[in-house]
């Protein structure tokens, strides 16, 4: 194989693929990026054994195609090695090496086995879904964080995505809280999927702009973009029917700006315990008290009457702020939250965004 391109023209390309590359990797091959030269365009596949990545770079004027080939080189070596190139750059291989030139430069990177590279499936083949890019972007992003992060239960460490009559449905729990949007949708195809969180924030390609097609089949889900193609595998399992928990009424409403709340937090939890910020949320006489300790560390209390509250005339329950905060980042402006009980979950929504619904559960003891 040779090559010759500018810097400039590849390297976004190359950090694109690579990035999702383990250096770890207990398979050796997934460690490398595959590099398919032909007469009429390069293509380069990087995978993590989940999530797989393809681009294609069309031969032209910045990129020639001296000869083809078929080579797997150490990926992240290879990018770190090209990024540090002046603008015109030469890779020839031979039979166990490539080598790369630059001005007055060579770098000489060991292949890896190319017959050792899995097979990755990148075809576009079942139900079809065309989503504008950045309404996708943006629910994934509104949804994701609250999917758990190593648990057990390995489908709680997704999230769901459920296409059905008009509207796909983003849902993300980790059996404390809830995340879940709703978005209309001009297609009938159908289908309940769940994708690992961690695989979601590359399954977009970055420069995405308007609509993008994904067709989801047995084997996974494909998204394409351009030149860019993206493939994961999912998760097996049945997701958990998580739109039951919500409760469509509420005993209690607290009304209050988001601003104003993320001030209380901030000043109440500064004596927890860094990844345990529990607070004690009470209502009495139209003011909010919130409260925070940490044992043989100290205490704190804060009260605000700046709210709108529709309910009982006292009301307390025990809950993690941090979960809270991870809510309202969603928003802007007055949100608006929903209490039935001080043992039962309760909602966080705003007019922001009226698709977007965020539930915790309260927390045990204070």
């Amino acid at each position: 194989m040779e090559l010759k391109f500018k810097k400039k023209t590849i390297v976004e390309y190359l950090e694109t693929v690579t990035k999702i590359i383990q250096s770890n990797s207990p398979l050796p091959a997934l460690q490398g990026l595959l590099i398919v030269a032909t007469e009429s365009n390069i293509k380069l596949l990087a995978s993590n054994g989940n999530l797989s990545i393809k681009e294609i770079i069309e031969e032209s004027k910045e990129v020639k195609i001296i000869e083809a080939g078929k080579v797997l080189v150490p990926g992240k070596l290879l990018f770190e090695v090209i990024k540090k190139q002046d603008d015109e750059i030469t890779i020839s291989t031979d039979k166990n090496s490539m080598i790369i030139d630059s001005n007055n430069a060579s770098t000489t990177i060991q292949l890896l086995n190319a017959d050792d590279y899995p097979r990755i499936a990148f075809e576009d083949i079942g139900k079809e879904l065309i989503i504008d890019s950045d309404n996708l972007k943006e629910i994934i992003r509104n949804v994701s964080f609250a999917a758990a992060d190593n648990d057990k239960r390995i489908i709680l460490n997704g999230v769901n995505l459920l296409s059905k009559d008009g509207y796909i449905t983003a849902s993300a729990t980790n059996s404390f809280r809830l995340a879940q949007e709703k978005l209309e949708v001009d297609s009938n195809s159908e289908f309940d999927i769940t994708i690992l969180s961690k695989n979601l924030k590359d399954f977009i390609p970055k420069d995405a702009k308007g609509s993008l097609t994904i067709n989801v089949n047995n084997g996974g889900i494909i998204t394409k973009y351009k030149n860019t193609t993206i493939s994961s595998k999912l998760i097996d399992g049945m997701y958990p029917n998580v739109s039951k928990l919500i409760p469509s009424n509420f005993k209690n409403i607290l009304k209050i700006d988001k601003s104003t709340l993320n001030n209380l937090i901030d000043k109440v939890t500064v004596v927890s315990e860094e990844g345990n910020k529990i607070v004690r949320l009470t209502i009495k006489d139209n003011k909010l008290t919130l409260e925070s300790k940490r044992n043989e560390i100290g205490d704190s209390k804060i009260e605000c009457s700046d709210i709108n509250w529709s309910g009982d005339e006292k009301f307390v329950i025990v809950f993690n702020s941090g979960f809270l905060r991870d809510a309202l980042a969603k928003f802007d402006g007055e949100v608006g939250i929903g209490f039935n009980g001080s043992h039962a979950p309760f909602v966080v929504k705003s007019k922001s965004n009226d698709n977007l619904i965020q539930l915790i559960l309260p927390h045990v003891s204070y």
